[in-house]
This record gives C-alpha cells, sequence and structure tokens, in this order.
C-alpha cells in the first residue's frame, strides 16, 4: 500500500538508481580533448582513447543496477508479508553494495589499462542513497512487524 511509509522509502529507492542505467559514471582523462566515459551500458570513447575489453563488468553493472530498481519496486507490493518485505530488503542492500565493488573493480581495471585520471560523476552516489532509503524501510517494516505482534499479544 502507498499510505505507509516504508513504500515511499522503497519507490524511491527503486527510481534513483534507474538513473545510473543511461547516464554517465565516471570519466577518465588522459587530456582535455581524450577521454572515456563510463557507464552501466558500456565504455564510450572520445579523442584518441580507446575503449579496452571489459564487457563482463559493464554486464554486471547493468545486471546489478537492473535489479537495484526493480527489487524495491517489486517490495512494495509485499506488504501482506512483512517479514519477506524485510529479507528483500537485505538483499537489496547487498545488492548495492554488490554494485559498488564492481564500480570499483571497473574504475580500478581501467585506470591501470589507461593510466588516466579518474573523475567520479554525482549519479555513482544514487545507489548509496538507495541504499539508506532501503534500511529506512526495512526499520519502518520491522516497527509495524513489532506493533502488529504487539497487537496479537493483547488480544
Amino acid at each position: 500500500m502507498i499510505q505507509r511509509i516504508q513504500s515511499v522509502y522503497l519507490l524511491l529507492a527503486g527510481i534513483l538508481p534507474a538513473f545510473t542505467i543511461t547516464t554517465p559514471l565516471a570519466r577518465f582523462y588522459t587530456d582535455e580533448t581524450a577521454y572515456l566515459t563510463l557507464s552501466a551500458l558500456g565504455l564510450r570513447a572520445t579523442g584518441t582513447m580507446q575503449p579496452t575489453a571489459t564487457m563482463p563488468y559493464h554486464f554486471a553493472l547493468a545486471v546489478i543496477s537492473l535489479l537495484l530498481v526493480a527489487l524495491p519496486l517489486a517490495n512494495i507490493f509485499l506488504y501482506r508479508n512483512r517479514r519477506r518485505q524485510m529479507r528483500l530488503c537485505n538483499w537489496v542492500v547487498v545488492l548495492g553494495m554488490a554494485w559498488y565493488a564492481a564500480y570499483i573493480g571497473l574504475s580500478v581495471m581501467l585506470l591501470q589499462q589507461t593510466q588516466a585520471t579518474f573523475s567520479p560523476a554525482l549519479c555513482a552516489a544514487l545507489p548509496f542513497l538507495s541504499i539508506v532509503l532501503t534500511l529506512l524501510a526495512h526499520r519502518a517494516v520491522k516497527k509495524d512487524e513489532e506493533l502488529v505482534r504487539a497487537a496479537d499479544r493483547i488480544r
């Protein structure tokens, strides 16, 4: 149900990582005219720089980004099963950390291959905001679960 605060948190947690799929996540400069632009969908070269073979890492970033969008949005509709909702919130947090592990691994690999200067984009912080919002949703779901258990004890 959308009237619960955790539904709002989960909705925002699902929308924010959607921007990481299409927008640039980082740039690697060698000079002002030659740079690589990193996005979840691949590398784009400008100037004399040529992209290197990093396809498995791009695939991992894209898949994890899609899961970071889909899982919180699907989690909104699990409002009848609060335990499953909390478990799925935990998985979203783990996926957010995996996204950052893939992002850092890909960035380090590209830095070693190109000897370029790394410049992260603001959009790379959106999965972190998604993690924070998911943790807030988890806390709200847990509070609802405790409230329901307390009401069951009274009856």
